[in-house]
C-alpha cells in the first residue's frame, strides 16, 4: 500500500516534468530544477519504502553481504526509480547513482531484551553538472555515515538515514503482541480461578453444616497439591491459542521470514498451577536477522 502510494506521487511529479521537456518555452534551468526534485523524491521514496515495508516484513533490509544494487533492485525499491531510465541506480540525468557499496550494518540494542541490525544507507547524485564533489570515504559508523553531506556550493543531491527507527516500531510491535497473549492467559487463568475459589468455598460451607469446628481451607496447600487447582493455558497447543483467541499474535510472531529465520514464543513453568514465563526467542535451528531477543514476560498465579 505504502508503494502504491509513493507510485501515485512519482505519477503526478512526471506529468510536469513531462510538460516542462515537451513545452516550447522550457529552458534547461527549470528542467533541471524539476529534475533535481525527482531525484530528490526518488532517493526519500527508497528511505519511505525501507521503513515502512521492507525492514517490518523482514526484521531487517536485506542480508549483510548484499550491495547497493542487489538491494535497490528488489521489486518494491526498483519500481520507485526515475521515471525516463527506469534504473534504479541512475538518477534523473541518467548518471550512476553512488552509495556506499555495501549499506553500512550494525548490531544495536534496542533494549535490554533485543539487539536488531541497524542498516545505514547513503545515495549520492551528482546532479545537474554530473561532477561529484561529495567525499564519501568508506563511513564506519551510522552516525558518520549520517554526518555526510555536499560541500557548499555544490549541486550534489546527498540523502542518508537508517531503519533504526523502523526497528524500533518492529520491536514495540513485538511487544504488544506478546503482551496481548499474556493478558489473554492470565485472564483465563482467573476466570479459572474464580470459579474454582468459589467451589472450594461452597463445599466448605457444606461440611460447616455437620462439622462446625471444620478447618477453612488452605488455599496454598491446595493450589499445590489439588490436581484440579487452576493452572496457565498452556499455549503451545494450537487449539489453546485458538480458545484464546491468540492465533493471529502467534502467527506474527512466529511468521517465517524471507531469509528463513523466525522467532518462537516459549512457556517455561515447574508448575503451571503456579506460574510461568512467557518469552519471545529466537528460533534455535534458523534464527531471525536479530542477534538477540529475549522478551519475557512473568505470569504469578495464586489465590492473591
Amino acid at each position: 500500500m505504502q508503494t502504491i502510494l509513493v507510485l501515485a506521487v512519482f505519477s503526478l511529479f512526471m506529468g510536469i516534468l513531462s510538460s516542462l521537456v515537451l513545452g516550447s518555452g522550457s529552458n534547461s534551468a527549470q528542467l533541471n530544477k524539476a529534475l533535481q526534485k525527482e531525484t530528490a523524491q526518488y532517493f526519500r521514496a527508497v528511505e519511505q519504502v525501507v521503513n515502512s515495508e521492507l525492514t517490518p516484513n523482514q526484521l531487517e533490509v536485506a542480508p549483510p553481504s548484499w550491495t547497493a544494487e542487489q538491494i535497490l533492485t528488489q521489486p518494491a525499491l526498483r519500481q520507485l526509480a526515475p521515471g525516463r531510465w527506469g534504473d534504479p541506480m541512475r538518477d534523473s540525468w541518467g548518471s550512476p547513482i553512488r552509495a556506499n557499496t555495501r549499506f553500512l550494518r550494525q548490531n544495536i540494542a534496542l533494549s535490554a531484551q533485543a539487539v536488531a541490525p541497524i542498516t545505514g544507507f547513503i545515495l549520492i547524485s551528482a546532479g545537474p553538472d554530473r561532477v561529484f564533489q561529495t567525499t564519501l570515504n568508506s563511513p564506519t559508523t551510522l552516525a558518520a555515515l549520517q554526518g555526510v553531506v555536499p560541500p557548499s556550493g555544490s549541486d550534489d543531491i546527498v540523502v542518508a538515514f537508517t531503519d533504526e527507527d523502523s526497528q524500533r516500531v518492529v520491536l514495540a510491535n513485538l511487544t504488544t503482541r506478546l503482551e496481548r497473549i499474556a493478558n489473554a492467559m492470565l485472564r483465563d487463568y482467573q476466570t479459572k480461578m474464580t470459579i474454582y475459589r468459589g467451589t472450594i468455598e461452597a463445599n466448605y460451607r457444606t461440611t460447616l453444616q455437620t462439622n462446625p469446628a471444620a478447618a477453612p481451607p488452605d488455599w496454598n496447600t491446595l493450589l499445590l497439591t489439588d490436581p484440579n487447582a487452576p493452572r496457565f493455558a498452556d499455549i503451545t497447543d494450537t487449539t489453546v491459542r485458538n480458545d484464546l483467541g491468540v492465533t493471529e499474535e502467534f502467527a506474527y510472531l512466529e511468521r517465517l521470514l524471507p531469509g528463513n529465520g523466525r522467532m518462537e514464543v516459549t512457556l517455561t513453568s515447574a508448575d503451571l498451577r503456579q506460574g510461568a514465563t512467557l518469552q519471545l526467542v529466537n528460533f534455535s535451528a534458523s534464527p531471525s536477522p536479530w542477534s538477540v531477543v529475549n522478551l519475557s514476560i512473568p505470569l504469578k498465579g495464586g489465590f492473591n
